[in-house]
Protein backbone atom coordinates (compact mmCIF):
# COMPACT_ATOMS: atom_id res chain seq x y z
CA UNK A 1 0.00 0.00 0.00
CA UNK A 2 1.20 3.70 -0.82
CA UNK A 3 1.20 6.38 1.38
CA UNK A 4 0.97 10.05 0.81
CA UNK A 5 3.58 12.22 1.61
CA UNK A 6 3.53 15.65 2.06
CA UNK A 7 7.00 17.71 0.93
CA UNK A 8 7.63 20.88 0.64
CA UNK A 9 9.73 22.78 -2.43
CA UNK A 10 13.20 21.39 -1.53
CA UNK A 11 11.87 18.23 -1.30
CA UNK A 12 12.19 17.38 2.41
CA UNK A 13 9.37 15.26 4.42
CA UNK A 14 7.12 17.52 6.18
CA UNK A 15 4.34 14.79 6.77
CA UNK A 16 3.34 11.45 6.12
CA UNK A 17 -0.80 11.26 5.50
CA UNK A 18 -1.76 7.49 6.81
CA UNK A 19 -5.43 8.27 7.17
CA UNK A 20 -7.21 10.03 4.24
CA UNK A 21 -10.98 10.17 3.94
CA UNK A 22 -10.37 8.81 -0.02
CA UNK A 23 -7.79 8.81 -2.81
CA UNK A 24 -7.42 8.38 -5.96
CA UNK A 25 -4.83 7.99 -8.42
CA UNK A 26 -5.51 8.59 -12.01
CA UNK A 27 -3.57 7.66 -15.05
CA UNK A 28 -4.34 7.59 -18.52
CA UNK A 29 -2.41 6.71 -21.64
CA UNK A 30 -0.56 9.86 -22.95
CA UNK A 31 -2.70 11.86 -20.87
CA UNK A 32 -4.12 13.19 -17.54
CA UNK A 33 -1.36 11.90 -14.48
CA UNK A 34 -3.18 13.09 -11.04
CA UNK A 35 -3.58 12.26 -7.93
CA UNK A 36 -6.64 13.45 -5.47
CA UNK A 37 -7.39 13.30 -2.10
CA UNK A 38 -9.32 14.40 1.01
CA UNK A 39 -8.33 13.95 4.70
CA UNK A 40 -8.92 15.45 8.23
CA UNK A 41 -7.01 18.98 8.35
CA UNK A 42 -4.95 17.84 11.90
CA UNK A 43 -1.48 18.86 12.13
CA UNK A 44 0.33 16.83 9.37
CA UNK A 45 -2.58 18.35 7.01
CA UNK A 46 -1.01 21.75 7.77
CA UNK A 47 1.80 21.34 5.92
CA UNK A 48 -0.43 21.28 2.49
CA UNK A 49 0.34 24.78 1.03
CA UNK A 50 0.80 26.31 -2.62
CA UNK A 51 3.84 25.05 -2.78
CA UNK A 52 3.79 21.60 -1.39
CA UNK A 53 4.80 18.35 -3.34
CA UNK A 54 2.61 15.32 -2.72
CA UNK A 55 4.55 12.25 -3.44
CA UNK A 56 3.16 8.52 -4.49
CA UNK A 57 4.44 5.39 -5.14
CA UNK A 58 8.09 6.72 -5.59
CA UNK A 59 6.85 10.11 -7.83
CA UNK A 60 6.39 13.43 -7.38
CA UNK A 61 2.86 15.60 -8.38
CA UNK A 62 2.78 19.26 -7.82
CA UNK A 63 -0.40 20.49 -5.58
CA UNK A 64 -2.19 22.82 -7.56
CA UNK A 65 -5.72 23.31 -5.93
CA UNK A 66 -7.01 22.65 -2.13
CA UNK A 67 -9.93 23.84 -0.11
CA UNK A 68 -10.06 23.99 3.37
CA UNK A 69 -13.69 23.62 4.76
CA UNK A 70 -15.73 23.05 8.03
CA UNK A 71 -18.18 20.03 7.26
CA UNK A 72 -21.60 19.97 9.24
CA UNK A 73 -20.18 17.73 11.89
CA UNK A 74 -17.85 20.40 12.59
CA UNK A 75 -14.81 18.35 11.74
CA UNK A 76 -12.32 20.31 9.51
CA UNK A 77 -11.49 18.52 6.17
CA UNK A 78 -9.39 19.44 3.16
CA UNK A 79 -9.57 18.82 -0.38
CA UNK A 80 -6.70 18.29 -2.24
CA UNK A 81 -6.01 18.08 -6.10
CA UNK A 82 -2.32 17.65 -7.34
CA UNK A 83 -1.10 17.40 -11.04
CA UNK A 84 2.65 14.82 -12.06
CA UNK A 85 5.53 17.53 -12.18
CA UNK A 86 6.04 17.02 -15.73
CA UNK A 87 3.05 19.66 -15.78
CA UNK A 88 5.47 22.02 -14.76
CA UNK A 89 6.18 21.96 -18.65
CA UNK A 90 3.32 24.48 -19.12
CA UNK A 91 4.43 26.86 -17.19
CA UNK A 92 4.99 29.76 -19.09
CA UNK A 93 8.49 30.59 -19.01
CA UNK A 94 8.78 27.66 -20.82
CA UNK A 95 6.51 28.79 -24.00
CA UNK A 96 7.80 28.20 -27.51
CA UNK A 97 6.41 30.77 -30.14
CA UNK A 98 7.31 28.25 -32.52
CA UNK A 99 9.66 24.98 -32.50
CA UNK A 100 11.16 22.92 -35.59
CA UNK A 101 13.71 20.23 -34.99
CA UNK A 102 14.94 17.46 -37.06
CA UNK A 103 16.89 14.25 -36.15
CA UNK A 104 16.65 10.90 -34.24
CA UNK A 105 13.79 10.95 -31.78
CA UNK A 106 16.70 11.17 -29.17
CA UNK A 107 18.14 14.25 -30.70
CA UNK A 108 14.72 15.88 -31.34
CA UNK A 109 13.45 15.40 -27.38
CA UNK A 110 16.63 16.71 -26.47
CA UNK A 111 15.80 19.87 -27.65
CA UNK A 112 12.38 19.82 -26.34
CA UNK A 113 13.63 19.19 -22.97
CA UNK A 114 16.21 21.47 -23.47
CA UNK A 115 16.57 24.25 -20.20
CA UNK A 116 13.36 22.65 -18.09
CA UNK A 117 15.38 20.54 -15.98
CA UNK A 118 13.81 17.20 -16.99
CA UNK A 119 15.60 14.16 -18.20
CA UNK A 120 15.46 11.17 -20.70
CA UNK A 121 14.78 7.83 -20.17
CA UNK A 122 14.24 5.28 -22.60
CA UNK A 123 13.06 5.98 -26.20
CA UNK A 124 12.85 2.70 -28.15
CA UNK A 125 12.33 4.85 -31.41
CA UNK A 126 15.59 5.46 -34.00
CA UNK A 127 14.54 6.66 -37.36
CA UNK A 128 15.01 10.28 -37.89
CA UNK A 129 12.10 12.48 -37.71
CA UNK A 130 10.78 15.97 -38.63
CA UNK A 131 8.82 17.78 -35.93
CA UNK A 132 7.72 21.59 -36.41
CA UNK A 133 5.28 23.18 -34.20
CA UNK A 134 4.48 27.06 -35.61
CA UNK A 135 2.20 28.77 -33.21
CA UNK A 136 2.87 29.36 -29.82
CA UNK A 137 2.04 26.43 -27.44
CA UNK A 138 3.53 25.22 -24.14
CA UNK A 139 6.52 22.76 -23.76
CA UNK A 140 4.14 19.81 -22.50
CA UNK A 141 1.87 20.48 -25.58
CA UNK A 142 4.63 20.04 -27.44
CA UNK A 143 6.24 17.04 -25.95
CA UNK A 144 2.82 15.20 -26.17
CA UNK A 145 2.70 15.99 -30.30
CA UNK A 146 5.54 14.80 -30.56
CA UNK A 147 4.83 11.35 -28.76
CA UNK A 148 2.26 11.54 -30.87
CA UNK A 149 4.18 11.62 -34.00
CA UNK A 150 6.22 9.19 -33.02
CA UNK A 151 3.17 6.62 -32.31
CA UNK A 152 4.98 6.13 -29.32
CA UNK A 153 3.25 6.19 -25.44
CA UNK A 154 4.53 8.29 -22.22
CA UNK A 155 6.14 6.96 -19.08
CA UNK A 156 6.76 9.64 -16.52
CA UNK A 157 8.69 9.16 -13.64
CA UNK A 158 9.69 12.06 -11.64
CA UNK A 159 11.78 13.96 -13.59
CA UNK A 160 12.82 11.19 -16.51
CA UNK A 161 10.55 11.06 -19.28
CA UNK A 162 10.69 7.95 -21.82
CA UNK A 163 8.94 6.91 -24.71
CA UNK A 164 7.92 3.01 -25.31
CA UNK A 165 6.54 1.31 -28.36
CA UNK A 166 4.08 -0.45 -26.20
CA UNK A 167 3.44 0.45 -22.66
CA UNK A 168 2.33 -2.50 -20.43
CA UNK A 169 2.34 -6.28 -20.94
CA UNK A 170 1.82 -7.21 -24.54
CA UNK A 171 0.64 -10.68 -23.65
CA UNK A 172 -3.36 -10.40 -23.98
CA UNK A 173 -4.55 -11.13 -19.96
CA UNK A 174 -8.26 -12.92 -20.24
CA UNK A 175 -11.23 -11.09 -18.58
CA UNK A 176 -14.51 -12.46 -18.50
CA UNK A 177 -17.63 -10.53 -17.70
CA UNK A 178 -19.08 -12.02 -14.56
CA UNK A 179 -15.96 -13.75 -13.64
CA UNK A 180 -13.24 -11.73 -13.16
CA UNK A 181 -14.28 -8.46 -14.33
CA UNK A 182 -17.43 -6.36 -13.82
CA UNK A 183 -18.80 -4.04 -16.81
CA UNK A 184 -20.17 -0.29 -15.56
CA UNK A 185 -20.26 1.22 -18.94
CA UNK A 186 -20.21 0.76 -22.62
CA UNK A 187 -18.98 3.60 -24.42
CA UNK A 188 -19.63 4.04 -28.18
CA UNK A 189 -18.13 6.96 -30.29
CA UNK A 190 -18.14 7.48 -33.97
CA UNK A 191 -16.20 10.65 -33.31
CA UNK A 192 -13.13 8.90 -32.64
CA UNK A 193 -12.21 6.42 -35.12
CA UNK A 194 -9.05 4.19 -35.38
CA UNK A 195 -6.54 3.84 -38.59
CA UNK A 196 -9.10 1.21 -39.86
CA UNK A 197 -11.83 3.80 -39.37
CA UNK A 198 -13.31 1.83 -36.71
CA UNK A 199 -15.50 4.02 -33.91
CA UNK A 200 -14.37 4.04 -30.31
CA UNK A 201 -15.62 1.45 -28.36
CA UNK A 202 -14.67 1.35 -24.69
CA UNK A 203 -15.63 -0.16 -21.44
CA UNK A 204 -15.60 1.34 -18.10
CA UNK A 205 -14.72 -2.05 -15.03
CA UNK A 206 -14.07 -3.36 -11.88
CA UNK A 207 -12.02 -5.82 -11.68
CA UNK A 208 -12.35 -8.71 -9.33
CA UNK A 209 -10.13 -9.33 -6.82
CA UNK A 210 -8.04 -12.35 -7.86
CA UNK A 211 -5.04 -13.98 -6.16
CA UNK A 212 -1.26 -13.11 -8.00
CA UNK A 213 -3.31 -10.65 -11.04
CA UNK A 214 -2.84 -7.17 -11.21
CA UNK A 215 -3.70 -5.07 -14.03
CA UNK A 216 -1.33 -1.81 -15.38
CA UNK A 217 -2.11 0.97 -17.83
CA UNK A 218 -1.38 -0.23 -21.53
CA UNK A 219 -2.16 -3.89 -20.96
CA UNK A 220 -3.52 -6.26 -23.29
CA UNK A 221 -6.83 -7.63 -22.46
CA UNK A 222 -8.97 -10.40 -24.39
CA UNK A 223 -12.56 -9.18 -22.98
CA UNK A 224 -14.73 -12.38 -23.21
CA UNK A 225 -18.50 -11.82 -23.11
CA UNK A 226 -20.21 -14.60 -22.15
CA UNK A 227 -23.91 -13.60 -22.43
CA UNK A 228 -23.39 -12.43 -26.11
CA UNK A 229 -20.89 -14.65 -26.80
CA UNK A 230 -18.02 -12.14 -27.96
CA UNK A 231 -14.17 -12.01 -27.51
CA UNK A 232 -12.80 -8.14 -27.92
CA UNK A 233 -9.09 -7.83 -27.89
CA UNK A 234 -8.79 -3.93 -25.72
CA UNK A 235 -6.08 -2.23 -24.00
CA UNK A 236 -6.41 -0.81 -20.61
CA UNK A 237 -6.23 2.97 -21.80
CA UNK A 238 -6.91 4.44 -18.09
CA UNK A 239 -6.49 3.32 -14.38
CA UNK A 240 -7.92 4.69 -11.64
CA UNK A 241 -7.15 2.96 -8.14
CA UNK A 242 -7.73 3.83 -4.22
CA UNK A 243 -3.91 3.73 -3.32
CA UNK A 244 -5.65 2.95 0.43
CA UNK A 245 -7.85 0.58 -0.25
CA UNK A 246 -6.57 -1.75 -3.34
CA UNK A 247 -10.24 -3.52 -3.90
CA UNK A 248 -11.46 0.19 -4.88
CA UNK A 249 -10.11 -0.03 -8.53
CA UNK A 250 -11.70 1.38 -12.18
CA UNK A 251 -10.25 0.72 -15.34
CA UNK A 252 -11.20 1.93 -18.79
CA UNK A 253 -10.37 -0.40 -21.95
CA UNK A 254 -10.95 0.30 -25.44
CA UNK A 255 -10.25 -0.85 -29.00
CA UNK A 256 -7.70 1.48 -29.58
CA UNK A 257 -5.59 4.13 -27.73
CA UNK A 258 -7.54 7.65 -28.85
CA UNK A 259 -5.73 11.03 -29.18
CA UNK A 260 -6.97 12.01 -25.52
CA UNK A 261 -6.62 15.85 -25.82
CA UNK A 262 -5.10 17.29 -22.31
CA UNK A 263 -7.09 19.92 -20.97
CA UNK A 264 -4.40 21.83 -19.14
CA UNK A 265 -2.12 22.62 -22.35
CA UNK A 266 -3.20 26.08 -20.92
CA UNK A 267 -2.36 27.85 -24.50
CA UNK A 268 -6.02 27.82 -26.17
CA UNK A 269 -5.34 27.86 -29.76
CA UNK A 270 -6.51 26.21 -33.40
CA UNK A 271 -3.45 24.24 -33.27
CA UNK A 272 -1.94 23.30 -37.25
CA UNK A 273 0.06 20.07 -36.88
CA UNK A 274 3.08 18.62 -39.05
CA UNK A 275 1.37 16.87 -41.99
CA UNK A 276 -1.67 16.72 -40.51
CA UNK A 277 -4.56 18.20 -42.52
CA UNK A 278 -6.63 21.36 -40.75
CA UNK A 279 -9.00 23.00 -43.36
CA UNK A 280 -6.89 22.31 -46.21
CA UNK A 281 -3.95 23.42 -44.34
CA UNK A 282 -0.97 21.19 -43.33
CA UNK A 283 2.97 21.73 -42.52
CA UNK A 284 5.85 20.10 -43.55
CA UNK A 285 9.54 20.15 -43.34
CA UNK A 286 10.05 20.01 -47.03
CA UNK A 287 7.32 21.89 -48.17
CA UNK A 288 6.02 24.43 -45.36
CA UNK A 289 2.74 25.49 -44.81
CA UNK A 290 0.54 24.30 -47.27
CA UNK A 291 -2.97 25.53 -48.39
CA UNK A 292 -4.92 22.85 -50.59
CA UNK A 293 -8.47 23.57 -52.13
CA UNK A 294 -10.51 20.16 -50.77
CA UNK A 295 -10.69 19.21 -54.99
CA UNK A 296 -7.35 19.32 -55.32
CA UNK A 297 -7.49 22.14 -57.91
CA UNK A 298 -5.73 24.40 -56.59
CA UNK A 299 -2.85 25.32 -53.79
CA UNK A 300 -0.68 27.77 -52.01
CA UNK A 301 2.74 27.03 -50.55
CA UNK A 302 4.58 29.50 -48.71
CA UNK A 303 8.45 28.63 -47.16
CA UNK A 304 11.26 30.47 -46.21
CA UNK A 305 13.48 28.54 -48.54
CA UNK A 306 11.66 29.52 -52.06
CA UNK A 307 8.76 31.82 -50.63
CA UNK A 308 5.08 31.90 -52.21
CA UNK A 309 3.77 29.62 -54.82
CA UNK A 310 0.17 29.53 -55.95
CA UNK A 311 -0.98 26.23 -58.06
CA UNK A 312 -3.41 26.04 -60.68
CA UNK A 313 -5.41 23.12 -62.27
CA UNK A 314 -6.75 24.21 -65.80
CA UNK A 315 -7.01 20.68 -66.80
CA UNK A 316 -3.17 19.35 -67.41
CA UNK A 317 -2.44 18.92 -63.46
CA UNK A 318 -1.54 21.47 -60.95
CA UNK A 319 0.82 24.10 -62.94
CA UNK A 320 2.42 26.75 -60.73
CA UNK A 321 0.86 30.22 -62.13
CA UNK A 322 2.42 32.47 -59.91
CA UNK A 323 5.91 33.07 -57.38
CA UNK A 324 7.57 34.80 -55.21
CA UNK A 325 10.98 34.12 -54.51
CA UNK A 326 12.37 35.15 -51.24
CA UNK A 327 14.49 38.50 -53.01
CA UNK A 328 10.82 39.76 -53.48
CA UNK A 329 11.09 38.80 -57.47
CA UNK A 330 7.23 38.03 -58.98
CA UNK A 331 6.64 35.41 -61.55
CA UNK A 332 3.14 35.48 -62.32
CA UNK A 333 1.59 34.04 -66.04
CA UNK A 334 -1.05 36.84 -65.82
CA UNK A 335 -1.45 40.13 -63.63
CA UNK A 336 -4.60 42.27 -63.28
CA UNK A 337 -3.53 45.21 -62.09
CA UNK A 338 -7.24 47.63 -60.85
CA UNK A 339 -6.51 50.88 -60.61
CA UNK A 340 -3.05 52.73 -60.16
CA UNK A 341 0.60 51.32 -59.99
CA UNK A 342 3.90 52.35 -59.24
CA UNK A 343 6.90 50.81 -60.65
CA UNK A 344 10.32 52.16 -60.19
CA UNK A 345 12.76 50.04 -62.35
CA UNK A 346 12.59 48.83 -66.04
CA UNK A 347 9.14 47.15 -67.53
CA UNK A 348 10.43 44.30 -70.01
CA UNK A 349 7.78 42.47 -71.99
CA UNK A 350 7.37 40.48 -74.89
CA UNK A 351 3.58 41.97 -76.05
CA UNK A 352 2.03 45.36 -74.50
CA UNK A 353 -1.79 45.35 -75.30
CA UNK A 354 -3.59 48.57 -74.01
CA UNK A 355 -6.63 47.41 -75.00
CA UNK A 356 -8.60 50.59 -73.47
CA UNK A 357 -6.08 53.09 -72.59
CA UNK A 358 -3.32 54.99 -74.53
CA UNK A 359 0.16 55.88 -74.35
CA UNK A 360 0.61 59.72 -74.53
CA UNK A 361 3.70 60.97 -76.20
CA UNK A 362 4.46 62.83 -73.19
CA UNK A 363 5.28 59.33 -71.64
CA UNK A 364 7.79 58.45 -75.04
CA UNK A 365 10.80 59.97 -74.92
CA UNK A 366 12.10 58.61 -77.96
CA UNK A 367 10.08 56.61 -79.83
CA UNK A 368 11.97 53.62 -82.22
CA UNK A 369 10.24 51.96 -84.84
CA UNK A 370 11.60 48.37 -85.39
CA UNK A 371 11.21 45.92 -88.37
CA UNK A 372 7.98 44.64 -87.03
CA UNK A 373 5.06 47.38 -87.47
CA UNK A 374 2.20 45.45 -88.05
CA UNK A 375 -1.25 47.71 -89.19
CA UNK A 376 -4.51 45.84 -88.57
CA UNK A 377 -7.29 45.79 -90.78
CA UNK A 378 -9.44 48.47 -88.87
CA UNK A 379 -5.63 50.72 -88.43
CA UNK A 380 -5.02 53.71 -89.95
CA UNK A 381 -2.88 56.90 -90.42
CA UNK A 382 -4.17 60.49 -89.76
CA UNK A 383 -2.49 63.55 -91.32
CA UNK A 384 -4.70 65.80 -89.70
CA UNK A 385 -1.97 67.57 -87.68
CA UNK A 386 0.89 67.21 -90.36
CA UNK A 387 1.74 70.34 -91.93
CA UNK A 388 2.68 69.89 -95.67
CA UNK A 389 1.08 66.21 -96.47
CA UNK A 390 3.61 64.32 -98.43
CA UNK A 391 2.36 63.02 -102.02
CA UNK A 392 2.30 59.16 -102.49
CA UNK A 393 4.21 58.52 -105.88
CA UNK A 394 3.01 56.27 -108.12
CA UNK A 395 5.13 53.03 -109.20
CA UNK A 396 7.53 54.41 -111.47
CA UNK A 397 8.97 55.97 -108.31
CA UNK A 398 9.26 53.35 -106.19
CA UNK A 399 12.79 52.26 -105.19
CA UNK A 400 13.02 48.47 -104.08
CA UNK A 401 14.90 47.59 -100.74
CA UNK A 402 14.98 43.40 -100.80
CA UNK A 403 16.73 42.34 -97.46
CA UNK A 404 20.42 43.88 -97.83
CA UNK A 405 19.54 45.03 -101.32
CA UNK A 406 18.46 48.92 -102.43
CA UNK A 407 17.50 48.80 -106.09
CA UNK A 408 17.29 52.13 -107.91
CA UNK A 409 18.26 54.12 -110.87
CA UNK A 410 19.43 57.19 -108.82
CA UNK A 411 20.56 57.94 -105.04
CA UNK A 412 20.39 61.46 -103.88
CA UNK A 413 21.54 61.99 -100.67
CA UNK A 414 23.64 64.49 -98.56
CA UNK A 415 25.22 61.51 -97.14
CA UNK A 416 25.71 57.88 -97.33
CA UNK A 417 27.08 55.65 -95.01
CA UNK A 418 28.71 52.48 -96.33
CA UNK A 419 31.06 49.86 -95.80
CA UNK A 420 31.88 49.56 -99.46
CA UNK A 421 30.88 50.85 -102.59
CA UNK A 422 30.80 49.02 -105.56
CA UNK A 423 30.87 51.41 -108.97
CA UNK A 424 31.86 51.53 -112.56
CA UNK A 425 32.51 55.55 -112.05
CA UNK A 426 32.45 57.90 -109.20
CA UNK A 427 32.15 61.31 -110.12
CA UNK A 428 32.69 63.91 -107.10
CA UNK A 429 34.53 67.31 -105.58
CA UNK A 430 36.81 65.51 -103.08
CA UNK A 431 36.93 61.40 -102.89
CA UNK A 432 38.54 61.35 -99.16
CA UNK A 433 39.88 58.29 -97.51
CA UNK A 434 42.54 56.91 -95.93
CA UNK A 435 43.92 54.63 -98.39
CA UNK A 436 43.74 54.54 -102.48
CA UNK A 437 45.08 51.81 -104.37
CA UNK A 438 44.31 49.97 -107.97
CA UNK A 439 43.97 46.86 -106.09
CA UNK A 440 43.21 45.02 -102.89
CA UNK A 441 46.57 42.82 -102.86
CA UNK A 442 49.52 42.16 -106.10
CA UNK A 443 50.85 44.38 -108.47
CA UNK A 444 49.10 47.77 -107.57
CA UNK A 445 49.50 51.22 -106.86
CA UNK A 446 48.53 52.90 -103.50
CA UNK A 447 48.59 56.31 -102.54
CA UNK A 448 48.18 57.01 -98.59
CA UNK A 449 48.96 59.84 -95.61
CA UNK A 450 52.67 57.78 -96.45
CA UNK A 451 52.68 58.79 -100.37
CA UNK A 452 52.32 56.73 -103.35
CA UNK A 453 53.98 52.92 -103.36
CA UNK A 454 54.44 50.67 -105.86
CA UNK A 455 54.37 46.95 -105.18
CA UNK A 456 55.19 44.37 -107.55
CA UNK A 457 52.69 40.87 -108.10
CA UNK A 458 54.33 39.61 -104.85
CA UNK A 459 53.44 42.71 -102.54
CA UNK A 460 56.99 43.90 -102.48
CA UNK A 461 58.23 47.65 -103.26
CA UNK A 462 58.71 47.81 -107.00
CA UNK A 463 60.02 50.90 -109.24
CA UNK A 464 58.93 54.48 -107.77
CA UNK A 465 57.90 55.11 -104.51
CA UNK A 466 57.45 58.69 -103.37
CA UNK A 467 57.49 58.31 -99.35
CA UNK A 468 57.29 61.44 -96.95
CA UNK A 469 60.36 61.44 -94.87
CA UNK A 470 58.81 61.28 -91.23
CA UNK A 471 61.17 63.14 -88.89
CA UNK A 472 62.01 65.96 -91.36
CA UNK A 473 58.46 66.08 -93.02
CA UNK A 474 60.51 66.32 -96.74
CA UNK A 475 59.36 63.64 -99.31
CA UNK A 476 62.11 62.15 -101.46
CA UNK A 477 61.88 59.41 -104.48
CA UNK A 478 62.65 56.25 -103.84
CA UNK A 479 63.74 53.15 -106.13
CA UNK A 480 63.16 49.88 -104.95
CA UNK A 481 63.91 46.26 -107.45
CA UNK A 482 61.38 43.49 -105.46
CA UNK A 483 61.63 44.85 -102.44
CA UNK A 484 65.11 45.73 -101.89
CA UNK A 485 66.03 49.65 -102.04
CA UNK A 486 68.57 50.58 -105.13
CA UNK A 487 68.49 54.38 -104.59
CA UNK A 488 66.73 57.56 -103.96
CA UNK A 489 66.53 61.45 -104.96
CA UNK A 490 65.77 64.12 -102.04
CA UNK A 491 65.35 67.16 -100.58
CA UNK A 492 66.51 68.02 -97.57
CA UNK A 493 65.66 70.99 -95.17
CA UNK A 494 68.46 73.31 -96.15
CA UNK A 495 67.10 72.82 -99.74
CA UNK A 496 69.86 70.52 -101.11
CA UNK A 497 69.29 67.57 -103.01
CA UNK A 498 70.78 64.49 -102.00
CA UNK A 499 71.19 61.26 -104.56
CA UNK A 500 71.93 57.85 -102.91
CA UNK A 501 73.32 54.77 -105.27
CA UNK A 502 75.67 54.97 -108.39
CA UNK A 503 74.34 56.85 -111.38
CA UNK A 504 75.91 56.08 -115.01
CA UNK A 505 75.88 59.07 -117.42
CA UNK A 506 77.74 56.96 -119.83
CA UNK A 507 74.73 57.15 -122.12
CA UNK A 508 73.53 60.57 -121.07
CA UNK A 509 74.23 64.05 -122.20
CA UNK A 510 74.87 66.63 -119.34
CA UNK A 511 74.60 70.22 -119.96
CA UNK A 512 74.58 73.48 -117.88
CA UNK A 513 77.75 72.71 -116.28
CA UNK A 514 80.62 75.05 -116.19
CA UNK A 515 83.63 73.29 -116.24
CA UNK A 516 86.18 76.05 -116.66
CA UNK A 517 86.88 76.13 -112.99
CA UNK A 518 87.39 72.51 -112.57
CA UNK A 519 90.65 70.20 -113.13
CA UNK A 520 90.44 66.30 -113.65
CA UNK A 521 92.85 63.79 -112.46
CA UNK A 522 94.27 63.47 -116.02
CA UNK A 523 95.45 67.31 -116.18
CA UNK A 524 96.93 67.13 -112.62
CA UNK A 525 99.34 63.98 -113.17
CA UNK A 526 100.28 65.73 -116.44
CA UNK A 527 101.13 69.13 -114.90
CA UNK A 528 102.30 68.20 -111.28
CA UNK A 529 104.66 66.04 -109.45
CA UNK A 530 104.60 64.02 -106.47
CA UNK A 531 105.82 64.53 -103.01
CA UNK A 532 108.88 62.91 -103.41
CA UNK A 533 110.81 63.18 -106.96
CA UNK A 534 114.65 64.20 -108.84
CA UNK A 535 116.04 66.59 -110.51
CA UNK A 536 118.65 64.93 -112.25
CA UNK A 537 120.59 68.12 -113.32
CA UNK A 538 120.83 69.06 -109.72
CA UNK A 539 123.48 68.03 -107.33
CA UNK A 540 121.22 66.55 -104.93
CA UNK A 541 119.14 64.60 -107.15
CA UNK A 542 116.70 63.01 -104.36
CA UNK A 543 114.36 65.08 -102.39
CA UNK A 544 111.11 65.45 -100.94
CA UNK A 545 108.43 68.10 -100.37
CA UNK A 546 106.78 66.66 -97.23
CA UNK A 547 104.88 69.88 -96.99
CA UNK A 548 102.88 69.40 -100.15
CA UNK A 549 100.31 66.96 -101.16
CA UNK A 550 101.28 63.41 -103.45
CA UNK A 551 99.85 62.40 -106.47
CA UNK A 552 97.94 59.58 -104.61
CA UNK A 553 96.41 61.71 -102.08
CA UNK A 554 95.60 64.65 -104.88
CA UNK A 555 93.95 61.77 -107.12
CA UNK A 556 92.35 60.41 -103.67
CA UNK A 557 91.16 63.68 -102.97
CA UNK A 558 90.26 64.43 -106.39
CA UNK A 559 87.85 61.08 -106.47
CA UNK A 560 85.18 62.38 -104.02
CA UNK A 561 85.87 66.78 -104.63
CA UNK A 562 86.72 68.46 -107.38
CA UNK A 563 89.39 70.58 -107.62
CA UNK A 564 90.04 74.42 -109.26
CA UNK A 565 93.13 75.13 -111.33
CA UNK A 566 93.31 78.27 -109.22
CA UNK A 567 93.00 75.96 -105.88
CA UNK A 568 95.94 73.39 -107.45
CA UNK A 569 98.18 76.69 -108.73
CA UNK A 570 97.80 77.86 -105.06
CA UNK A 571 98.99 74.33 -102.99
CA UNK A 572 100.92 72.47 -105.63
CA UNK A 573 104.30 72.97 -107.87
CA UNK A 574 105.15 72.20 -111.25
CA UNK A 575 107.33 69.34 -111.82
Amino acid sequence: MGLIRILDSDYKLQAILRDVLDCTRYEELNGENTVSFSCVLDEKAQYINDNAIVELDDDYFDVVYYQKKQNEDGTMTVEVEAEHISYRLNNPEYNKDYFTSTGTPINVLTEILEDTGFTIGAVEFIESVTYSAQEAKSRRQILMEFIALLGGEAVFNQFEISILQHRGQIEPQIYTTGKNVKVISKIFDKRQKDKNGNPLVSYVCEPLNLPNRSAGLGDEILLIHNEIGVKETLRIVSVAYNPYDPLICELQIANFVPGLEDQLYRIETNTIAKSKVYNGCKISADAGFEAVRSDNKAKTVLNATEGISIYSDLGSGLVKNFFVDTDGRIKAKSIDIDGSGTFLGTIRANQIDVSQGKITTAQIENLEVGTNVLMGENAYISWDKVTGTPSIPDASYITTITKNTVTTTYVNALNVHAGSVDAENITGTYITGKTIRTASSGKRLEMNSAGIISYNSSGQKAGVCIENAPSSGYSKVEFYHNGDFVGSIGLNGLGQYGVVGSIDFSNATVTGLNYSGIASQTWVSNNFASKSHSHSEYASSSHTHSEYVTKSFLYDYLSTNYATKQWVDNNYVHK
